[in-house]
């Protein structure tokens, strides 16, 4: 099993825009770093992994669309250290026909094809006692549009990201 991506993406002033492709090749999924009990989980490096859904399925390739604003570096507000991010992430192909029925990834039907779309909302407070505090709200929204592999969701995230000196 093999996987590669490739993003190329284009900023002008408060603007970026980014394109994504991704494909994976062979009969399984690809798998995350460190699957296993009391292990770090979120470990998968694809440019289309996204809030719900990774696009990682066997065989399946996936595009992405991403967006983001920096509000501080927009002349009509400058809002220093607000931003707005928008990703679309579509997948297709996907085929779990030859994994093995006891593999934890046996939900992968044949032909699956979904969709993601995400907006994110952060803030990262300048200055006063709370300075470097990020503040963040995600909204993301998983469809399945064919297949069987993920259920269709919704799901709201409110973030408090807040960085502590150790050394």
């Amino acid at each position: 099993m093999t996987a590669w991506g490739l993003a190329l993406s284009y900023t002008a002033g408060a603007h970026t825009f980014k394109i994504a492709r991704q494909q994976v090749h062979g009969d399984q999924p690809l798998d995350y770093l460190g699957m296993g009990p009391g292990t770090y989980h979120d470990s998968i490096f694809l440019p289309n992994s996204s809030q719900l859904a990774d696009f990682n399925g066997p065989h399946e390739k996936s595009w992405g669309f991403f967006y983001a604003l920096d509000l501080g570096k927009l002349d009509a507000l400058q809002v220093p250290g607000a931003s707005v991010q928008l990703r679309y992430v579509r997948g297709s192909g996907a085929d779990g026909s030859h994994l093995d029925r006891t593999s934890p990834y046996a939900y992968y039907a044949s032909g699956e094809k979904h969709w993601e779309s995400d907006v994110d909302l952060r803030y990262l407070v300048q200055s006063g006692s709370a300075r470097n505090l990020a503040i963040r709200l995600r909204y993301a929204v998983h469809r399945m549009t064919q297949g069987t592999s993920g259920a269709s969701s919704n799901q709201f995230r409110l973030i408090f990201e807040y960085p502590l000196p150790i050394f």
